[in-house]
């Protein structure tokens, strides 16, 4: 099917990752495009109106509450947006004290997913 449209948004490190961890958690999306920055993010968002956002908090240029309102306001349609701690995606050193990053990042991407899915097939 595929028919949920995604935008990946962070370092390309984080990027990789996350789309990797979106192909474990289901077939039904597909990543239309991936933005370093969230500059290129509200771009893209404009562009694509992507259904999904997965947006990491490594983000350098600007405050993460306003890159998603900035996100929001971008697309005509309902866009969700899922903030990524950066330090729960693989490459990060170990010993960071947060739960077991994959399983972390899996769940909030299944959920996201879930509710995505179901609105878009609505």
């Amino acid at each position: 099917m595929r028919n949920v449209k995604v935008l990946v948004v962070g370092s390309t490190a984080v990027r990789r990752s996350i789309k990797r961890k979106l192909e474990l958690v289901t077939e039904d999306a597909r990543v239309v495009a991936e933005a370093p920055n969230s500059r290129a993010a509200v771009m893209l968002t404009r562009r694509y109106a992507p259904h999904l956002v997965f947006l990491a908090d490594d983000l350098a240029d600007e405050d993460p509450a306003v890159v998603v309102e900035s996100i929001r306001r971008a697309t005509p349609g309902r866009v969700e947006v899922i903030l990524v701690p950066a330090h729960a995606l693989d490459g990060v050193p170990e010993g960071v004290p947060v739960m077991p990053r994959s399983q972390y990042t899996q769940r909030a991407m299944l959920a996201a997913m879930t509710r995505v899915i179901a609105r878009v097939s609505a």
